[in-house]
């Protein structure tokens, strides 16, 4: 089937999306007119960011090292800049609470694609910092799905068929009608990436159609990502089943590797020597490395292993993972409550000097508050994310700098959306309260003043804190009820383009693709060619076996169609046993082998056995567009011709289009 839309990408927030920094990025860099002096300042305003740039810009320049952000601006350009921003960004992304997806795991085998596929485009002679920005980016679509349908990815997520890449996608496919593949274009389409992105991303799967961009630099891009996809997932081994995992990512890295065409052993000791980048930038990053050191692989045991390859066992639920204080986190407990029972309100004093509450503290726990103190606004952010207190009381001195930057911080995150921040500043200016305010302070009060009052503006801000966390969970349930949304229109979709028996595109979408890929072959001039594919004898079949042998007999040669088409060939049920193979950018010979490759493997099928053995055959007719054609119509007629000449011959045979074609033999 084409191309499935991600309704939840509209309709849901609980998406990965860049930080507050990132998306400034983008918007300035969406235009062709803005100052380079502007990037470089939003660049240094962030100094692990900045700290990022400048390793990636010196880890692909070949000359003098890079020193400065506004040099690595230079070097790299701002389309690299506003690419590179927009993955390190959403290294923030953390998934709401409720499943067993392991954020950590995905953005270490994340960051391992990422240096995989800078290491591989290197080699291949390509941009080294773009294929980072690719890998790093490449599989998104899993996070958002997490994010969206937490729960049910999580059951996804812990399938031991999601151990293999396909496995994963093919549960994707039947739990959301869609899959992360899918998703991560979506994404990188709305975040306005080039679309060379994207047509790597397809090419990767084997989904890029033969009109779509520079076709072979796409393919070339693709298969570098293929293979550090593979790469990443030896490189960062599940923490849950460490040598099973790590075996399994073997089998597919050889497999993916052979069927490219590149040297195993060779890819082994790549993979080594890629597997200290990425410890290295897991460290700098501060993305959890998982998993052991790839170490000396013998690529011999690596053969033992693919002879006699392990069972994957049944893999059990994850252990908690250490929460990392630094992650804004997506989502929050209900506040009021933990672990089900009711708990006092909580406060959170931060304080720049010893003893600066004073009374104060005394007042609040007297009052059956629970308070927490914090000493400086990094241990402050640290508390406020694991305890998620209603209120916090910031002291800020004459220098409101800090608090400015605690404010924004909490008021970035999810949790902090739902606190209410009282500011004390020592500050008589009109100006500094206006600036905290604006900062995200939901009140402002200007020491000295007595305990009293500020017990009193206390009280109401864990009332509007409680007020907060219940729109914030009603919220919450809007978007899960809207992803559910959008998934249940999916499956709708889906239904309505799917035959019911054998599960493949029916003739309604098969007729709107051909419409599609004929517009494009004109526009573009690449030719399109389809095939009409008719089961010999059904007819017989049916009667012989009855109703039930007939669909079974149906089923089992749509499956074997669909799994010897080529890479981008579609195929349809377009009549009771008639079917239509779309070739899009194959020419009339192309097309004839891409179907003699589907009438060998139907006829190597077993025979049905009724009254006596019978043989499962097909006929075809092919045709290709040409010039005198003047739409699908003509194109399939010519096809239909072509069939009927094929079973006119004898059945079990490919026939061409056109006045003067017979059957011909062709080779697979």
């Amino acid at each position: 089937m084409g191309p499935h839309r991600f309704d939840e990408l509209r309709l849901a927030r609980n998406l990965p999306s860049p930080s507050a920094l990132g998306l400034r990025i983008l918007e300035l860099t969406r235009g062709e007119d803005f100052e380079q002096a502007e990037l470089v300042e939003l660049l240094r305003s962030d100094p692990a960011l900045t700290g990022r740039i400048l390793q990636l810009a010196n880890a692909a320049a070949s000359g003098a090292p890079v020193a400065d952000v506004h040099e690595a601006a230079m070097r790299l350009g701002a389309r690299t800049i506003r690419s590179v921003a927009l993955g390190f960004t959403l290294l923030e992304t953390r998934v709401p609470g409720g499943g067993s997806f392991q954020a950590d795991l995905y953005w270490s085998r994340a960051l391992a694609v990422a240096v995989s596929a800078q290491g591989l485009a290197e080699d291949a002679g390509l941009d080294p910092v773009t294929h980072f920005t690719l890998g790093l980016l490449s599989e998104v679509g899993q996070l958002a799905l997490a994010c969206v349908h937490t729960e049910r990815y999580s059951r996804v997520w812990e399938d031991p068929r999601a151990a293999r890449r396909a496995g994963l996608m093919a549960l994707e496919v039947r739990e959301f009608e869609i899959d992360h593949v899918e998703v991560s274009a979506c994404l990188l389409r709305d975040w306005g990436l080039p679309d060379a992105f994207v047509h790597a991303l397809l090419a990767a799967a084997g989904r890029l159609s033969s009109g779509e961009g520079d076709h072979a630099t796409a393919e070339r891009s693709g298969q570098v990502l293929r293979l550090a996809q593979a790469l990443g997932r030896v490189l960062s081994n599940d923490p849950r089943e460490p040598v099973v995992s790590r075996g399994v990512a073997l089998d597919e890295l050889l497999g993916t590797a052979a069927s490219l065409g590149h040297d195993a052993s060779a890819l082994l000791q790549r993979a080594s020597a890629l597997g200290e980048v990425w410890r290295s930038w897991a460290r700098t990053t501060g993305v959890r490395a998982i998993g052991d050191p790839l170490g000396d692989l013998s690529l011999a045991l690596v053969q033992a292993r693919l002879r006699e390859p392990a069972p994957v066992p049944m893999v059990a639920p994850a252990a908690p993972l250490e929460h990392d204080p630094f992650a804004l986190t997506l989502d929050a407990p209900e506040v009021g409550s933990e672990s089900g029972t009711e708990r006092p309100d909580r406060v959170l004093l931060v304080e720049s000097r010893a003893g600066a509450f004073g009374a104060l503290e005394e007042a609040l726990e007297s009052g059956d508050y629970e308070t927490l103190e914090a000493r400086g606004h990094r241990a402050a952010l640290e508390l406020a994310l694991h305890m998620h207190p209603q209120v916090v009381l910031i002291e800020s001195p004459a220098d409101p700098g800090p608090a400015l930057e605690l404010l924004r911080v909490l008021r970035r995150s999810t949790v902090g959306r739902s606190m209410h921040l009282i500011v004390l500043t020592g500050a008589t200016r009109e100006e500094v309260s206006v600036d905290l305010l604006d900062a995200g302070a939901d009140d402002v009060l200007v020491m000295p003043a007595t305990a009293r009052l500020v017990l009193a503006r206390v009280r109401v801000g864990c009332r509007n804190a409680r007020e907060r966390a219940r729109l914030l969970d009603a919220e919450r349930s809007s978007f899960r009820s809207a992803a559910e949304m959008g998934l249940l229109g999916r499956r709708l979709r889906s239904a309505a383009l799917t035959d019911p028996l054998t599960g493949l595109p029916n003739r309604r979408f098969g007729m709107q693709q051909l419409k599609q890929e004929w517009e494009r072959s004109r526009r573009s001039g690449q030719p399109l060619s389809v095939a009409l594919v008719d089961l010999d004898h059904f007819k017989a079949i049916n009667d012989g076996g009855g109703h039930d042998i007939g669909d079974a007999v149906l089923r089992e040669v749509s499956d074997t169609l669909g799994e010897s088409s080529r890479a981008g060939d579609m195929v349809a049920r377009v009549g009771g046993e008639e079917f239509l193979v779309l070739v899009p950018g194959g020419d009339l010979e192309t097309a004839q082998v891409a179907a003699e490759r589907l009438r060998r493997a139907v006829e190597d099928l077993p025979p049905l056995h009724l009254d006596e053995p019978v043989a499962l055959t097909i006929s075809v007719g092919v045709a290709t567009r040409e010039a005198w054609m003047r739409g699908i119509d003509d194109l399939l007629r010519t096809a239909d011709q072509a069939l009927y000449r094929a079973k006119a011959a004898g059945r079990n045979r490919v026939c061409s289009g056109g006045e003067d074609s017979g059957p011909r033999a062709v080779s697979a």
